[in-house]
């Protein structure tokens, strides 16, 4: 017959300081390898770019607008893809990763600026970062106003021209006025191989594109010209 003095001295004791070993082993190896997993899918800042871009051009800086610029980045392995959810909450599609980097732009003199961005801003990486374009950001009253890009696009423009103006809807139930840039009919996007640079002009036009009611529901877009400035 056992003793049961023996029989509970017989079953191992596990320390209390070596259960909290354990569980903080645990967490420092999740810690680890979380920590990997974000290192590996965070583009890094390439130390040696070669691939310049210089843009110059136009800007209605005398009409108090602001520019800036930002270029734009993605992944393409679709090992390192995230879900993009609806509401933050319900997932939706696997996407990739992006990554916004702003350019410094510089005005020269009343009406021009200047600016430098490279291509190869990072490097490739695990996730096979790549450039996916850059673009202006125009500021009018400190409202962002959409307009064109910088000449990024498959066709790869040296010279973009782009023809700011007013925008207005007056109609029963959208009413509003606002400022556009978009493609200037009468100076083209330009491609010329030969350039190591690249222009984008921004003219202001003092006119309205005017969208109103003619009939009931019919519609009418015209052109007319601007208030007097």
């Amino acid at each position: 017959m056992t003793d049961p003095i023996e029989a509970h001295s017989s079953k191992r004791v596990v320390p209390f300081y070596s259960r909290w070993h354990f569980w903080l082993t645990a967490l420092a190896t999740l810690a680890t390898l979380y920590g990997g997993w974000r290192w590996m899918v965070t583009p890094h800042v390439n130390p040696h770019p070669q691939k310049k871009v210089v843009v110059r051009g136009v800007f209605p800086y005398e009409r108090g607008w602001e520019l800036k610029a930002l270029m734009n980045f993605y992944t393409h392995n679709p090992y390192c893809q995230t879900t993009a959810r609806v509401f933050l909450i319900f997932p939706m599609a696997q996407v990739s990763r992006a990554q916004r980097v702003d350019i410094a732009v510089t005005r020269e003199g009343a009406n021009r600026y200047s600016l430098i961005y490279y291509q190869d801003h990072f490097l490739p990486g695990w996730c096979e970062w790549r450039f996916g374009g850059s673009s202006p950001v125009i500021l009018v009253d400190g409202q962002s106003v959409g307009g064109g890009g910088f000449g990024d696009d498959r066709r790869n423009y040296h010279q973009v021209n782009y023809e700011c103006h007013y925008i207005e809807y007056d109609l029963p139930r959208v009413k509003e006025k606002h400022i556009v840039c978009g493609d200037d009919s009468e100076q083209p996007h330009q491609h010329d191989p030969e350039r190591t640079d690249k222009e984008s002009n921004f003219v202001w036009k003092n006119k309205v594109l005017y969208t109103h009611l003619v009939s009931p529901g019919h519609s009418e877009t015209i052109w007319k010209e601007g208030e007097e400035e």
